[in-house]
């Protein structure tokens, strides 16, 4: 795609075991845990390239510290897909994958998936489920992990009657810590679902639900104090052209179509009840990742970081990334404000820079009015380049700063509040940089309030391209025995 983004997709299987890194500068002696992320790494598979970055073998990483010390490891993620590429068969269907399907099979994936079926290659985000911590992916199919030797812990089964679909990794916390997430059946009646896992980690219970003709996809959805809010972009795939269609497509994603002029949907539901209290239409978009989303009155906000089409999924594609001449689109930060009295919606743009894998305080902010939202994005000047800047925005007043240095590709930075934090700046921001020009890759802490750089760590080896980290919190001290 662009200058450095090739050296981010070559395949690195190697593992790490816990590892102390130099520091140059230095890490606040507070921060503790581990900043944990699962990140494709691995895009081989019997001799064949795989074709789509959101394919790539999982491989999770750590970065752990304890009085401004910084220790790595890393370890593949043992799945059902990992295990199937390490015999050099073709891996399940995946986001952009072909496992050379039958149109039949491909059908009965799509209509009836299952655990056989459905992707459990979790390269996109971890999250806390209960009191485990697994890896997820576009499937309801959370994969556990042990946070400190990073130990592949196995599948988590659920014990109801939900099912298996096409989901988010992208879920929500509730007051009670239980998580909220966002799952599409297909088949013949298509039907959108908002469920929670309680705390045991294996139960789940319906929230709301909403029949559809055309399912749009869906990377993430949006809650507030009192609201759960699908947002049915127009990129839309019709079940029954799976069936009828004589397309030599390679993948299932290919059978989503661009139809601008059904416009944005927002479905908007009553947490407390779980009925479809609003349907809001707001302008075309393609979308990814809610920033955050808050309630103000009458007013429902919802806050995205969005495209204008959805041709930033054939970006991603490994042919094309590779390329240094490939333009890279742009996802600017947009305020849809819905009334809920008469349905209109305010669509605005909160600033005029690339703003793209947003995050925010979430355990303070999420769900709340908040100021600050920080992401990646591509400087203006270099319309060829992968993402090689962080970005801090102010919400209110739409001024951003940012951290840049040449030759570098951050990813996502994951904010970390101070201990004694006054404001909701006060904290430290996290990300993990590929280096081009050093072939290598580092973990850099920034200062959240001005973006000046505290401390760097170099890692022992080079981490390609990834989407989402947490932060892990340190396990509480055990009391001293008597």
């Amino acid at each position: 795609m662009a200058r450095g983004a090739a050296l981010g997709v070559v395949s690195q299987p190697e593992e790490v075991r816990p590892t102390e890194l130099g520091v140059t500068g230095s890490f606040p002696s507070w921060l503790s845990g581990s900043l944990v992320r699962s990140t494709p790494a691995i895009f081989e598979v019997g001799g064949v390239r795989i074709e789509h970055w959101f394919d790539g073998l999982a491989l999770l990483n750590a970065f752990s510290f304890r009085d401004g010390s910084v220790t790595y490891a890393s370890r593949r993620l043992q799945t059902g897909t990992s295990k199937a590429a390490d015999a050099g068969t073709r891996i399940r269907r995946g986001f952009a994958n072909d496992p050379c399907m039958g149109l039949f099979s491909r059908a009965l994936s799509l209509f009836d998936p299952s655990p056989l079926t459905l992707t459990d290659n979790a390269n996109v985000n971890v999250g806390r489920l209960g009191d485990q911590w697994v890896a997820l992916t576009e499937a309801p199919m959370p994969i556990a992990f042990d946070p400190e030797s990073l130990e592949t812990l196995g599948l988590v089964e659920h014990r109801d009657e939900l099912g298996y679909g096409h989901g988010t990794p992208h879920p929500h916390y509730d007051e009670r810590g239980a998580m909220v997430s966002s799952m599409l059946h297909v088949g013949v009646r298509p039907r959108y679902h908002l469920y929670e896992t309680g705390l045991d980690g294996t139960q789940r219970r319906e929230l709301a639900s909403l029949a559809t003709r055309e399912p749009s996809y869906m990377h993430s959805f949006a809650m507030t104090e009192h609201h759960l809010v699908l947002i049915e972009q127009p990129w839309v795939i019709d079940p029954l052209e799976v069936v009828r269609s004589g397309r030599p497509l390679r993948s299932l994603v290919d059978y989503f179509t661009w139809k601008p002029q059904l416009r944005t949907r927002l479905r908007i539901f009553s947490r407390r009840t779980g009925h479809l209290i609003r349907t809001a239409v707001a302008p075309a978009m393609f979308l990814f990742h809610t920033i955050n989303a808050f309630d103000e009155g009458d007013d429902v906000i919802v806050d995205v970081a969005a495209y204008d089409d959805p041709s930033i999924v054939q970006a991603f594609y490994l042919e094309t990334m590779v390329r240094e001449d490939s333009g890279f689109p742009v996802a600017r930060p947009r305020r849809l404000r819905t009334d809920l009295r008469t349905g209109e919606v305010r669509d605005t743009v909160l600033a005029d820079v690339d703003f793209e894998l947003p995050v925010i305080d979430y355990g303070q902010r999420n769900g709340r009015p908040y100021r600050f939202a920080y992401a990646v994005g591509r400087r203006h000047d270099e319309v060829e380049s992968f993402w090689n800047q962080i970005v801090k925005l102010d919400v209110d007043s739409g001024e951003t700063r940012t951290w840049h240095e040449p030759g570098t590709h951050p990813s996502e930075p994951v904010f970390v509040a101070s201990p004694d934090r006054r404001d909701e700046d006060d904290g430290v921001l996290l990300s993990v940089v590929l280096d081009h020009a050093g072939e290598g890759s580092f973990l850099l802490a920034l200062n959240a309030r001005n973006l000046r750089e505290l401390g760097r760590a170099a890692a022992p080896q080079r981490i390609p391209l990834g989407f989402h980290s947490q932060h892990v919190p340190a396990a509480p001290a055990l009391p001293a025995e008597a």
